[in-house]
This record gives C-alpha cells, structure tokens and sequence, in this order.
C-alpha cells in the first residue's frame, strides 16, 4: 500500500499574500484543518494550520478586521516537510509521528499532487 492509495488528492490551498480571514473561511468550506500554502506558480512553500490560527488569536476575541489585515505568509509554518506519493504508506505514517505533524503534502516533480492527513487513514481503515 503506497501513500497514493489514501492520500486526498484534492488538497484545499490558499496563497501567502491572502488573510486569515480568507484561511478561516477556506477551513471552514473544505471542511479540514490545514490548509497547503502555494505560490501562484503552484509551488508550495508551507502549511497553515488550525493551530498556526490558534496561536494568533487573542483570547479577548479577534475582530473581523484583525483576521483581515493578518496575513497567511507571516502565521503559516514554513517549515514543509512533505512526502511523495509512491512512499510506503507505513513510512509516511511514520514520518507524521516523527515530524509531529496531522498532515503532509504529497509532491511529485516538484508538483503538489495532495495531502495525507491523519483523518485519510482513519478514513481508509473505517471502509
């Protein structure tokens, strides 16, 4: 079994220069809780994540403004670690345990091709 066999193909993204708002609410219509940060070329250069979002909200509350002045390049992790989709699916769960992470893109040539998230394999173990 290879990561290409439970992957999503169709990962939900969003580019650098758009605002936390515009992430809450690609989050929120994708129903996920990472979003692939890409360039306009299609490059993906980091990860956004409920948690990248958590670690910017105030507990006195955001405002709706707040959320739309932010930007993702400045909240995303940058950081991106990524897998390709002919890995062994037992190493790619591995390496979401080692990295720490609940999802890692998939990237083929250079090119995003989706993303394996903890949920993809609960998913394919309840079929």
């Amino acid at each position: 079994m290879i990561v290409r066999d439970v992957m999503n193909p169709n990962p939900a993204t969003i580019g650098p220069d758009q605002t936390l708002a515009d992430a809450l609410d690609a989050m929120a219509t994708h129903r996920v809780k990472q979003l692939v940060v890409v360039e306009s070329g299609g490059r993906s250069i980091g990860i956004l994540s409920d948690s990248d979002l958590a670690r910017f909200a105030n507990p006195a509350g955001m405002t709706r403004a707040q959320w739309q002045a932010a930007k993702v390049r400045t909240h995303m992790s940058s950081e991106l670690y990524s897998i390709g989709s002919q890995m062994p699916l037992k190493e790619a769960a591995q390496q979401l345990l080692r990295m720490g992470v609940s999802a890692l893109p998939v990237v083929d040539n250079g090119a995003l091709v989706g993303i394996l998230r903890e949920t993809d394999f609960v998913a394919y173990m309840a079929r």
